[in-house]
């Protein structure tokens, strides 16, 4: 585990630089849920959306992988078919990444923010634009989001 922590560490310090890199110190199997995020944000990097896809709908199938990692995956997947040009999949996996966020975090909650930014970039390249826009403005509307 403190192994996989510092790879994690290591490979967010030369993910810009060096995503091959990345992809060699995160060669494991199975991925260990703390670098699955970090080895798929490599593989995009590395234009190989397709594997990072995989790599990620993988982790979301695993029972070791808790609830807010989990949020985290979805996250990552929807960048990850975005970059596939898969928008239509982005978008309604952007709505699977709200509803299981909303109850665990709270629809208000600051936590929500950076999946509500998901859901807008998912629905701004399925050719949604004005949903884009209303998603961000309900978002620094909320009360909890504006202070």
């Amino acid at each position: 585990s403190e192994r996989h922590q510092y790879l994690r560490l290591i490979s967010g310090v030369l993910l810009d630089s060096d995503p091959e890199r990345v992809l060699r110190l995160t060669e494991l199997q199975p991925v260990p849920p703390l670098l699955v995020r970090v080895r798929a944000r490599a593989l995009l990097k590395l234009g190989r959306p397709a594997e990072a896809t995989m790599l990620l709908r993988s982790a979301l199938q695993r029972e070791d992988v808790g609830r807010l990692r989990r949020l985290g995956f979805q996250q990552a997947l929807v960048s990850a078919l975005v970059d596939e040009l898969r928008a239509a999949e982005a978008e309604q996996e952007s709505q699977r990444l709200i509803d299981a966020a909303r109850p665990l975090l709270g629809a208000d909650s600051r936590a929500m923010l950076g999946y509500w930014n998901t859901r807008a970039i998912a629905l701004a390249a399925a050719g949604l634009p004005e949903q884009a826009v209303e998603t961000l403005d309900a978002m620094l509307e909320r009360s909890d989001l504006s202070a």
